[in-house]
């Protein structure tokens, strides 16, 4: 039998019974006091871009972790999608991309009074990078992704016109409607029953904090976090579900990866990515398996774990 993982702490190196595991999984969430502060934060942003910024702006669409109710104490990740008037198409985005960053990160810096402190972390393809540090909640931290966009759900009439839209580009410019897809993954997240994020609570917390991480490597994301849960929880469907085995099941796939086939029925006869793929609900060109670079970590990680005293009595559902 392999040996517990030394990153595990006393998460998975105690047999606890299931009393005692909810409640662990109740101090990882994150606190309604922490919530407000995390929400304060996150407004006083969205303020100063309606504000200050030179851009005409639809809508700011708060996503992340925080509006899903998945949010881990301590931290949490947000994503604001600023959807912009007067971009016609997603490659009229892709052309103006550059300046619409430009402008953001100069409607940061107007605030002589924050709430919060901001600090730049970096500029992506797609987004302006913020952490946040609200002043009455010391211990908390808030990373804040920026991201330009144009509803264009709401302009092809719904999903199937976004899809077929999305079919006739190059892999390339698809990757400008992901941030459009926001709202569809959050509500997605943010509807699943309590079982299923108990789940999501304790396969991001191993993904977090107890998966030992190696620099300059891609590492699994909060997201495929809680697609990988939401797809267990449905499998066990018809059973009462056991959070405990859930948790064994995703460290079972994970074992594997390169076996991992999470689908989901988009309704459209749209040809997805083969096996291996992790599939993005509300994206069907969007394999989440791909992002990552880090699986051989991943797999090792998981293997040692799944023999630990936590989960020695239960069987995945397989």
């Amino acid at each position: 039998m392999m040996a517990c993982s030394l990153f595990t702490g006393d998460f998975l190196s105690k047999p606890m019974n299931d009393i005692e595991l909810n409640s662990y999984i109740t101090t990882l969430k994150m606190p309604t006091s922490e919530g407000r502060c995390f929400s304060d934060a996150v407004d006083e942003i969205v303020q100063l871009l309606y504000t200050s910024s030179s851009l005409s702006i639809q809508e700011i669409y708060k996503g992340g972790s925080l509006k899903k109710g998945t949010g881990l104490k301590n931290r949490s990740d947000v994503d604001l999608v600023v959807f912009l008037n007067g971009v016609d198409s997603i490659s009229d985005l892709q052309r103006n991309m550059s300046s619409f960053k430009d402008q953001i990160k100069s409607a940061l810096s107007c605030s002589d009074k924050p709430y919060c402190n901001r600090q730049f972390e970096k500029t992506t393809k797609f987004s302006v990078q913020v952490t946040l540090r609200p002043k009455s909640c010391c211990n908390i931290t808030v990373k804040v992704d920026i991201l330009p966009s144009l509803d264009i759900v709401r302009k092809k009439g719904g999903l199937p016109g976004v899809y077929r839209e999305m079919q006739g580009h190059d892999p390339v410019l698809r990757r400008y409607y992901s941030a459009a897809l926001t709202k569809q993954q959050a509500e997605f997240i943010k509807h699943q029953p309590p079982g299923a994020k108990d789940l999501i609570i304790l396969a991001k917390h191993w993904g977090k904090d107890v998966l030992p991480r190696t620099s300059n490597k891609w590492y699994p994301t909060s997201y495929f976090y809680e697609v990988l849960s939401v797809h267990v929880y449905e499998k066990a469907a018809g059973s009462n579900f056991d959070v405990r085995r859930g948790f064994k099941t995703i460290l079972y796939l994970l074992r594997n990866p390169h076996n991992l086939d999470v689908n989901w029925d988009y309704s459209l006869g749209i040809n997805v990515e083969k096996p291996p793929r992790v599939m993005d609900p509300a994206n069907p060109f969007n394999n989440l398996y791909n992002s990552v670079t880090a699986w051989d970590e991943v797999r090792s990680a998981a293997k040692k774990d799944y023999t630990c005293p936590l989960l020695k009595h239960v069987a995945p559902y397989v």
